[in-house]
């Protein structure tokens, strides 16, 4: 496997030599995007597509870009050719969430899983844009690929409303819609996720009593927005502290004193004083219960370090591992975020490369054996990719 990264050149020029033999221009070549939120990478994307026509080329928007050796990078392009498989595309322009999920999972289908041809899919990457509802894409895509194939990803992220968030789809960018890379041949794929949350032991658990889709309009029979500031009235905080507190921790799905897994986990994405709702990254339905998690930086590093570990591949050395970490714990690092970077880097196969960045919401499979992939909030999701030597 042939592997290089360089920083995304502003415009169409500036762009390094890479040879033919290296990085032919076919299936077998992968040209990867993550660009920092704000950034305009359209010239770039169709520069890329222009001279690498038979190619894949994908990229996403996000917050913090980070590599096996650097944080706070420019917005990078990593390019893969595998040297025993091949890319392929799965795109879905839909802005409706569940039905992008049915029309990926149809195109992922499409493939063999289980037999040992040149084009078999080992595993896949998912990208999407901020408007879709993660948790309804994987839905659909669930609904029709079997538990036989792990999709690792993310929804790219903005900063803010006024700084929009992409995918890219054909060459072209969009802010709704979603694409799969699923990644196919004699190649080995290992996944794996680190949280790092648990319940806060005093929480109270409160419930929903209104909500349509990803809003929430009521809890415990009062308007939504107002019923979660006074709960943290009591920490003394200013308004906007408040605010950043909702922003930033996640909380449980259930009040069951059972493990937290990261499927049952949900982050606030935006609050509304004039209706006076709340909206997570994901569905909330009427009757579901809440209560506040907890974490710390030393928790939140271990679970970044589970992540990586769990992926990394026995039999052979890992050659990138392709990482989604939350902008929420990111946040909460504050300026010691390099900790969950060193985290995630301390696990990795000597020699390897790390593709990593900052993100919404993730997507990665709970268990090994039975690898259904889930929409997660606020966890590390790490996908490994290597070819026999």
């Amino acid at each position: 496997m042939n592997i290089t990264s360089f920083p995304l050149p502003p415009k169409a020029t500036g762009w390094p030599e890479l040879s033919p033999s290296e990085f032919p221009d076919s299936r077998s070549t992968l040209f990867l995007i993550f660009a920092c939120s704000g950034h305009d990478f359209r010239q770039a994307l169709k520069f890329i597509c222009r001279t690498y026509p038979s190619s894949i080329v994908v990229g996403i928007n996000g917050g913090i870009i980070f590599n096996e050796k650097h944080t706070h990078l420019r917005s990078t392009v990593w390019a893969i050719s595998l040297q025993h498989g091949f890319f392929q595309s799965h795109v879905s322009a839909s802005d409706d969430s569940l039905n992008a999920g049915y029309e990926l999972g149809s195109s992922l289908t499409d493939y063999p899983t289980s037999h040992g041809g040149n084009d078999q899919v080992r595993g896949a990457l998912l990208f999407m844009g901020q408007n879709l509802n993660g948790e309804s894409v994987m839905n659909g895509i669930n609904a029709l690929v079997q538990g036989d194939l792990p999709i690792i990803g993310a929804s790219s992220s903005a900063l803010s409303p006024e700084d929009p968030a992409w995918i890219s789809i054909n060459g072209d960018l969009s802010a709704t819609g979603a694409v799969a890379i699923s990644i196919h041949g004699d190649v080995l794929v290992g996944h794996g996720w680190g949280s790092g949350w648990v319940r806060h032991p005093k929480a109270r658990p409160f419930r929903v009593t209104k909500a349509v889709g990803t809003k929430v309009l009521e809890i415990n029979g009062r308007p939504a927005y107002p019923f979660l500031m006074e709960t943290l009235q009591a920490t003394g905080l200013s308004v906007e502290e408040q605010r950043q507190i909702l922003l930033r921790n996640p909380l449980a799905l259930d009040d069951s004193r059972g493990d937290l897994t990261p499927d049952r986990i949900r982050v606030v994405y935006d609050l509304d004083p004039d209706t006076n709702s709340i909206s997570f990254i994901g569905t909330i339905k009427p009757g579901t219960s809440l209560t506040w998690c907890q974490a710390s930086p030393e928790k939140l590093a271990d679970g970044a370090a589970q992540a990586v570990s769990t992926a990394m591949p026995s039999t052979e050395a890992c050659a990138i591992a392709f990482t989604f970490t939350s902008c929420g714990r990111m946040a909460l690092f504050g300026p010691h975020l390099e900790r969950e970077c060193e985290a995630l880097r301390s696990r990795l196969t000597k020699g390897a490369y790390m593709a990593g960045i900052s993100t919404h919401g993730q997507v990665a499979p709970l268990t090994a054996t039975t690898p259904i992939s889930a929409w997660l909030n606020q966890t590390v999701s790490v996908l490994t990719l290597s070819e026999p030597r």
